[in-house]
């Protein structure tokens, strides 16, 4: 088979979806209007040396956890190092408050689950990917899905969304350490 046979059966092939992978310009966002999107309460402490500290609170942790982010977290790039860090900028925590609606809000928004979807239903990014029934297909769960359903004590030998969404909301209730 040469090179343009190939680019021939794989253009028969995407042709039906022509439309959709059309090249179409729009703001950087790609966004029509902007979309609703969920906040995060931000507060400034002051530490006993009067240095300011921001915490945000994290509804996708597990309420009381704690995880910081420093000006070393920060640096991008050498150039901007030395600028960051005479700036000493103050220390971010996030604190978790384990709410599992409110986390759900955050991760559709980084999803990009807003986007305008030409063909329903859309996995994310207003990109179309064909719906899967369940109880008719097995799920391989590997790598990071299989140890997040581990860690929820969701070891089943099946998977099941409503038992994982079960484990899920136990799990955001408790604080876990």
């Amino acid at each position: 088979m040469t090179f343009s046979q190939v680019l021939l059966e794989n253009a028969l092939e995407y042709s039906p979806h022509a439309r959709q992978l059309k090249a179409r310009f729009r703001p950087t966002s790609g966004r029509r209007r902007p979309p609703k999107e969920p906040t995060a309460d931000v507060h400034v402490v002051y530490t006993d040396d009067n240095e300011p500290k921001f915490t945000i609170s994290d509804p996708c942790l597990p309420p009381g956890r704690e995880t910081s982010l420093t000006d070393r977290d920060l640096i991008i790039s050498r150039s901007l190092s030395a600028t960051r860090q005479a700036s000493r900028i103050p220390p971010v925590v996030f604190q978790g408050t384990g709410n599992l609606t409110l986390c759900r809000a955050f991760q559709k928004t980084l999803l990009k689950k807003d986007m305008p979807c030409p063909k329903a239903p859309c996995s994310m990014n207003g990109v179309h990917q064909p719906p899967i029934d369940f109880n008719k297909v097995k799920f391989y769960a590997m790598s990071e899905y299989w140890y997040t359903s581990a860690d929820l004590d969701n070891r089943v030998n099946t998977y099941d969304f409503s038992s994982f969404e079960k484990h899920a909301k136990v799990r955001f209730a408790k604080c876990i350490f």
